[in-house]
């Protein structure tokens, strides 16, 4: 477990553009030690994601019911950017937001909430009717289309979808 909770930590934090290698993630996750030339964002991004895992994985051994919620993952979202964007952690986006590189615009930030209970509405629907990976696929799809937070979405997706 703790192989795979420092690969997907590596992974996930790579994907949005995280310059810590795996080596050196392992050493912030295990030993606190701080890798010269590399921002503390990327430490914390490091340690927050391995503790948003860690808590889910509690979660799950702990829960007899598991239940997906918006509070949840609001939770793991504060968990993501604890430290890194404390105003912002735990609450949907307030504003309007652009994906760089993308063209396509998420929906405004007025519509998110809705759209986020929508989202956990629909999981919970099709939680036993659709195979466990169209489910994850079609969740995160959607998930990506709101774009719910100002930072963190998608590593919050990844550890609330996976």
């Amino acid at each position: 477990m703790k192989q795979f909770s420092k690969g997907m930590t590596f992974n996930s934090n790579a994907i949005e553009g995280n310059k810590l290698s795996l080596k050196e993630t392992y050493l912030v996750i295990n030993d606190g030690i701080t890798v010269k030339g590399k921002s503390l964002k990327a430490h914390l991004e490091a340690k927050n994601h391995h503790e948003a895992l860690h808590f889910l994985f509690e979660l799950i051994e702990h829960e007899k019911k598991h239940t997906i919620s918006e509070r949840l993952i609001r939770s793991l979202q504060q968990l993501i950017v604890k430290d890194i964007d404390d105003n912002e952690a735990g609450r949907y986006r307030q504003g309007n937001v652009m994906i760089t590189g993308s063209k396509r615009k998420p929906p405004p930030a007025y519509q998110v909430s809705q759209l986020m209970k929508e989202l956990v509405e629909w999981i919970k629907k099709s939680f036993n009717k659709l195979h466990p990976v169209e489910l994850a696929s079609l969740a995160h799809h959607k998930w990506v289309h709101i774009h719910p937070f100002t930072d963190g979405n998608g590593c919050t997706a990844r550890l609330f979808i996976g």
